[in-house]
């Protein structure tokens, strides 16, 4: 994993550039004919976003709450003239300055940073799932200083019988490789690294489809850990 900083404004604000990630299987595939990119937003913030191409917010972008995110846009990747501002507003969030390779698909994640400052995590999608498989990552989108395990499961699965996690000691700020899991309806448990110990249940019937990327969330929230799946463009 490739992990590259911003300089941060007004708090701190982060870019995270994640290079092992997700093939652009879903519905809006990445552009590899031409200069462009193909770029989704989610919100992991409580704040309410807005996701501007130029001077107007790009499809399904518009006042994002908490877990959602705009459809899949095709951007320059040269000049890609993205901004994420709070709703209604014009005003750049300081620090989101993001830079595309033409023919990939990312996904960019505002997640809580230092004070009432937003982070920004950007996320190369680039992996190809094996035959019947999704690909599956974590970011950990929290200030905890503690890193959390990934379990993906048939649902109702004990995991005291489980000895291999699904992705492991992903910590703050950071997000893991994907790798494949199996397709169908899945339970995803996050827990205290090297242990069993839950600490968010995503629930039992979260659906991978099979040759689409997902990205798991997981943010603070007023009662503990909450979470929502982002799946790649």
């Amino acid at each position: 994993m490739s992990i590259r900083r911003i300089a941060p404004i007004a708090a701190l604000s982060v870019v995270i550039a994640v290079t092992a990630c997700s093939d652009p299987k879903s519905t809006s595939p990445a552009d590899s004919s031409n200069a462009n990119a193909t770029v989704r937003l989610a919100n992991a913030t409580d704040a309410r976003l807005d996701f501007r191409q130029g001077n107007a917010v790009v499809d399904g972008g518009g006042n994002l709450a908490f877990s959602a995110m705009s459809s899949c846009t095709s951007v320059s990747a040269a000049e890609p003239q993205l901004t994420v501002t709070s709703a209604g507003k014009s005003g750049n969030l300081a620090g989101f300055d993001p830079s595309f390779d033409a023919g990939n698909s990312y996904t960019v994640v505002a997640f809580p940073g230092g004070g009432s400052a937003t982070s920004f995590a950007m996320l190369l999608n680039a992996f190809r799932p094996a035959g019947g498989s999704a690909g599956f990552r974590i970011l950990n989108a929290t200030s905890d200083p503690a890193a959390i395990d990934a379990y993906v499961t048939n649902p109702g699965t004990a995991l005291t019988a489980l000895t291999t996690r699904t992705t492991a000691n992903t910590s703050a700020g950071t997000a893991s490789a994907f790798v494949n899991v199996t397709a169908g309806t899945r339970q995803i448990r996050i827990t205290t690294t090297g242990t069993h110990t839950v600490v968010l249940d995503a629930g039992s019937s979260n659906r991978l489809n099979a040759g689409t990327n997902y990205t798991i969330v997981v943010a603070p929230g007023q009662a503990g850990l909450r979470s929502f799946l982002v799946a790649a463009c």
